[in-house]
């Protein structure tokens, strides 16, 4: 019953974890932007696509499981 409490936080957490990666890609998006073309700006084009990929990745990792941990019922062990 408890965990039924906890779905709204949760989802909000999950909801500002993913604008916070976003909003942090598009800054990184923005500065490169401004980069001089060149090699430092290919370099840095994919540094971004690293750190998208693993931000995002990472994030929808978090957000799997503590959806896991709210929705799975609970077992005969831990009652």
């Amino acid at each position: 019953m408890k965990r039924y409490f906890l779905m709204a936080p949760a989802l909000l957490v999950v909801i500002g974890m993913y604008l916070g990666i976003l909003f942090l890609l598009v800054r990184a998006t923005l500065l490169i932007d401004a980069m001089p073309h060149g090699a430092w700006h290919a370099l840095a084009r994919f540094g971004e696509l690293f750190l998208g990929i693993a931000l995002l990745l990472s994030g929808t990792v978090v957000a799997t499981r503590l959806g896991v941990w709210l929705f799975q019922p609970p077992s005969e062990a831990n009652q």
